[in-house]
C-alpha cells in the first residue's frame, strides 16, 4: 500500500486488516503483507482474499469496488488445455 501523506499511518492499517492470517509492515507512507495460501483449498483462499479485500475497503472508507488481480495466472492456475 502506498498513501500521499506520511501520517497515513499506512504500516498500522495493513497490520490490522492483515492481522494473524499473515505478515504485514510497513510505516506511514508505504506498507505490504504477505498471506502464505499455500495448502490452503482454492474455496478457501478466494474466500479469504475476498475478506481482506473487504476489510481493506472498510477500513479506507470506500466501497463499490471489485478486487482485480495486478499479476497475470501462474503456471499452476492455468486451465488445462
Amino acid at each position: 500500500m502506498r498513501a500521499h501523506r506520511s501520517d497515513a499511518h499506512a504500516g498500522e492499517l495493513v497490520q490490522g486488516v492483515v492481522g494473524d492470517r499473515g505478515s504485514a509492515g510497513g510505516h506511514g507512507e508505504m506498507a505490504g503483507a504477505r498471506i502464505d495460501l499455500a495448502g490452503v483449498a482454492d474455496a478457501d483462499a478466494d474466500r479469504m482474499i475476498a475478506d481482506v479485500f473487504d476489510q481493506f475497503a472498510v477500513a479506507l472508507k470506500v466501497g463499490g469496488l471489485s478486487p482485480e488481480s495486478l499479476i497475470g495466472d501462474t503456471p499452476d492456475q492455468e486451465e488445462p488445455s
